[in-house]
């Protein structure tokens, strides 16, 4: 529909391939709104391209841009878009008196997908920055194929749950909070935009708000501030995919999970080291392969430690961010650290087995 032509299914597992053997990571990014795209069509897309074994998966909202095709009056009217405009990030000033900001028209609606897809597809672009480019439990995610469970499932259960059932509080709360500044910030015209955006600027003494990288922000959150319900909600799930306690590889999940917690840097009060775990796994190795084959082909014949190790400049930089910024409130300070600590690998401990 567009007249752009992808490379073939082919060339994209050669250069997976390629990369995977010398330890490179890849990273695909993927536009949802385009025309003829679907809720259905998209969701599938971003299961293939996790099984493709692509290392990050970014999905971004189609936008449409002055002097682009889409942009057109024919094309806008042949697939019936309908936009809304937001902020694309902190970009707004007074210039000579003149309040001035950057705006983007953001597609919410074809002939093929309504606003409640885009919310929906919009959650799942989030938890995917969330899961791929933050490491938000990956491990625990990435060990799903073990268990027979797709993770784009797994991410709709999650991000969807079924509010008939018992969920704690504060995890429903932060879906609601999530939902919430999806809806939040868009405006229906540019103009509209640009009024409250200044009146929010003025009233601010001129000066930038709160952050508007909602990934980013909504991100630290959910990784730094909402960790005494991720345990209990995640087993949960699995019982609603039919995985329960009683199942051989229930403890091994476990392990997984106690792997995801040890291995987020307390970014407040650093450590030089998360308590080891006797593991029958060597969890480095499956990592240094992608991940590409399920857990159990990473059994080792004895115990052994695994170990959660913290280097100097790690260290270093934690501590040198903590003496700028560590008066900040938690959700600033985290949503800071994110960006000012790079490689964002630096936030997590160095994983290593000891035979």
């Amino acid at each position: 529909a567009m007249g752009r032509k992808n490379i073939t299914e082919e060339k994209i597992k050669e250069a997976n391939d390629w990369a995977a053997a010398r330890k490179i990571d890849t990273t695909t990014e993927l536009i949802f709104g385009l025309p003829g795209e679907s809720k259905k069509t998209f969701l599938s897309l971003l299961d293939r391209s996790v099984k493709r074994g692509f290392d990050n998966i970014l999905s971004h909202n189609l936008i449409l841009l002055d002097g682009s095709e889409l942009n057109r009056e024919e094309e806008r009217t042949k697939h019936n878009f309908k936009t809304k405009w937001r902020l694309p990030g902190p970009n707004y000033s007074d210039i000579d008196g003149k309040f001035v900001t950057e705006a983007e028209q953001v597609v919410v609606g074809t002939n093929t997908f309504d606003y409640d897809d885009y919310l929906h597809i919009r959650t799942h672009n989030f938890f995917y920055y969330a899961v791929y480019s933050l490491r938000f439990f990956r491990w625990f995610f990435k060990s799903l194929q073990s268990v027979d469970i797709a993770q784009a499932d797994f991410f709709d259960a999650f991000l969807f749950p079924d509010k008939n059932k018992n969920w704690p509080i504060d995890y429903l709360n932060y879906l609601k909070d999530l939902k919430n500044a999806f809806e939040g910030e868009l405006y229906d015209t540019e103009e509209e935009l640009i009024k409250d955006m200044e009146a929010k600027f003025r009233a601010n003494n001129n000066e930038v708000l709160a952050p508007t990288r909602l990934n980013s922000l909504y991100a630290a959150r959910l990784i730094y501030m909402e960790q005494s319900w991720i345990k209990e909600v995640l087993e949960k799930h699995l019982n609603d995919f039919g995985f329960k306690s009683d199942n051989p590889k229930w403890k091994t999940i476990q392990e997984v999970i106690s792997i995801c917690l040890k291995e987020r840097i307390n970014l407040r009060n650093t450590k030089e080291s998360s308590e080891p775990i006797i593991t029958m796994y060597d969890y480095v190795a499956w990592k240094e392969t992608k991940f590409r084959l399920p857990l159990e082909h990473f059994k080792l014949k004895k115990p052994a430690k695994l170990n959660f190790a913290i280097d100097d400049v790690q260290k270093e930089r934690i501590v040198s961010f903590n003496k700028e910024q560590g008066k900040m409130k938690d959700w600033g300070f985290f949503y800071k650290a994110q960006d000012a600590i790079v490689p964002r690998s630096q936030l997590l401990f160095k994983l290593q087995i000891e035979s």
